[in-house]
């Protein structure tokens, strides 16, 4: 009967990868065993025989290869049936878009980048780009630098309103997606972090850079099996903490905004009427339609390293780089070390270099206060040198016996650091 068929495959099908029978039940799909499936729909009847054993035997029934959340309405065909069910708010065309709504909705993103017109640019287009391509991983992470109640959270207010809550994952704690059970990054668009802290986000580095650029994931949930998940996730992180993150000088995969300190009550006041569905429309449908142009989120060119961001690297790279720096730039000013030059390459005491970079740490007060003496660590030391070309050399250059020296091409050294690690000897001024 292929009236009862087409009825029957509304809300019925089969995969075969593994082996499961699902129903669709109030908008989710329910798995069963082939028996508990037989027992759901005995009520199916042609004649007096079970519809189930006919529609199993019809080499035309709907099945699929397996099932996936892909972020695309429609589903794979026979490939694969697609348990996404889009975003809560959808563009309507020729619905109008109420532009005070919008405007409101800028300044509120102008806050949050504490005035810096880019980076409000920027966070236009990263929004613009979810709605429009959500399939395409942005492989980038946004941290958002500020003091409580500046509005990060009335914004993933408003971008939730579009979503839906079953798109987002929202926590204080990052337990729930880099701890042994990662339930938050299920079938989710967004996970939005709040108050990251130093520890957590220095220890999670590398579990938090999986989130930003894996393309594939495990699942594991308690009590079930571990299942496989494409990420299509965006990193949203929220800090007052001054070195919440790790950001390496070479890093491709953060931006840091610095947002605006707490505004009059009036100004989120009527952003909250923003939360109405009318409202969250207007929004939705302005970057529904926003010309993308060819920006994609971690594009060079597009990308925006602001003066936090900056700072952020500053504070988490290897300070022996930056006394590095000096240290060379001045190799002919300083009378405190023995520099040696000879066939265009300086030659420089292991022991000075060592006994140098302490007193500089003493001397810059590293480490942020820590009460801990700050040290220096001779054999990374010794790997940064050899990794910037330096040579270790046992040589007699003084007439005082062997000694251990670093022979050093200062001009190419001085290029390497300020190029790879952004460093310059600073312009010296008279006051």
């Amino acid at each position: 009967n292929e009236e009862k068929k087409k009825e029957f495959e509304i809300n019925h099908f089969i995969v075969r990868h593994p082996l499961v029978y699902y129903e669709v039940y109030k908008g989710e799909e329910l798995a069963y065993t082939k028996g508990d499936f037989r027992d759901l729909v005995a009520s199916w009847k042609v004649g007096n025989d079970a519809f189930f054993d006919l529609w199993l035997c019809d080499e035309n029934r709907r099945e699929y290869q397996s099932v996936k959340w892909v972020p695309l309405k429609g589903d794979g065909g026979s490939e694969y049936f697609n348990s996404y069910k889009g975003f809560a708010i959808d563009e309507v065309e020729g619905d109008e878009i109420d532009e005070e709504v919008v405007e409101e909705f800028m300044k509120l993103l102008l806050h949050l980048t504490d005035g810096d017109e880019d980076a409000k640019n920027y966070l236009v287009k990263y929004w613009a780009h979810l709605f429009q391509k959500p399939e395409i991983m942005p492989k980038t992470a946004i941290l958002f630098k500020g003091v409580q109640g500046a509005g990060k959270d009335l914004m993933m207010d408003i971008i939730e309103g579009i979503l839906g809550k079953d798109l987002m994952f929202r926590d204080d704690s990052m337990v729930n997606v880099v701890g042994q059970f990662n339930v938050g990054l299920k079938n989710k668009l967004i996970v939005q972090l709040n108050e990251v802290s130093g520890a957590g986000g220095h220890f999670n580095k590398e579990a938090l850079k999986g989130i930003i650029t894996t393309e594939e994931f495990q699942i594991n949930e308690k009590r079930e099996k571990l299942i496989k998940s494409q990420n299509y996730i965006r990193l949203i992180l929220a800090t007052n903490n001054i070195n919440a993150i790790s950001i390496p000088y070479d890093d491709r995969r953060y931006l840091v905004f610095k947002t605006g300190g707490r505004k009059e009550w009036s100004f989120y006041d009527r952003l909250h009427e923003i939360k109405d569905k009318v409202a969250l429309k207007s929004i939705y449908n302005y970057l529904f339609r926003f010309k993308l142009g060819d920006f994609m989120p971690d594009n060079p060119k597009d990308r925006v390293k602001t003066v936090a961001y900056k700072q952020l690297q500053d504070l988490n790279r290897n300070p022996f780089y930056e006394f590095l720096r000096i240290f060379i730039g001045d190799c002919h000013l300083n009378d405190d070390i023995i520099w040696v030059e000879k066939n265009k390459r300086h030659y420089v005491r292991y022991r000075d270099v060592e006994s140098q970079y302490t007193d500089w740490l003493y001397s810059m007060d590293y480490d942020l206060g820590n009460p801990k003496t700050p040290t220096s660590n001779p054999k990374r030391n010794k790997a940064v040198l050899l990794e910037c070309g330096a040579i270790e050399k046992t040589a007699n250059l003084n007439g005082k016996g062997s000694t251990r020296y670093y022979t050093l091409d200062i001009p190419n050294l001085i290029i390497k650091l300020d190029k790879e690690h952004g460093f310059s000897k600073p312009e010296e001024i008279t006051i």
